[in-house]
């Protein structure tokens, strides 16, 4: 992933939000500034949505990209992060639209939940956030012990 030098380029926390009747959501406004030249909306792992910023995605697109296409589980892969990326923009009032196709994958109707995932955030159905905080908090102290990545 791109290399992010200053702490606060971060993407952290947790907000609920609400998705509009024209499948729309508003980004936290301490993260616009950073997707004013776009975004790119993803299918996540875990059924959930991950939001790029364009340069960021770049960075994370490249290494997928130079996978070997010889090999079946890296054509796959290559698959699932290229067939399921979309371009989007903030419209003025900094809403963004989550193509039904994605919406449909995570789960999402009208309650979301936004979380920050260092160089990009994750949007969840709030069901579904909720069972993910709940494994993690329930598993917490095993994932910290086993990381060695991040201590």
């Amino acid at each position: 992933m791109g290399t992010i030098v200053n702490p606060a380029e971060l993407f952290y926390g947790e907000l609920n939000k609400k998705v509009d009747l024209q499948g729309r959501i508003s980004l936290p406004s301490r993260y616009k500034e950073r997707f004013k030249g776009g975004l790119v909306l993803q299918r996540g792992y875990d059924r959930c949505i991950n939001i790029w910023p364009p340069s960021e995605f770049g960075d994370y697109a490249r290494q997928v990209a130079a996978l070997p296409t010889n090999i079946s589980k890296e054509r796959r892969q290559r698959r699932n992060v290229f067939s399921s990326s979309f371009d989007a923009d903030m419209d003025r009032q900094g809403r963004v639209l989550i193509p039904s196709r994605l919406r449909e994958y995570a789960h999402i109707d009208e309650e979301v939940v936004i979380a920050g995932m260092g160089s990009y955030l994750e949007l969840w159905s709030k069901d579904e956030w909720e069972l993910e905080r709940d494994a993690i908090e329930a598993d917490s102290s095993r994932i910290a012990e086993q990381g060695e990545n991040y201590r």
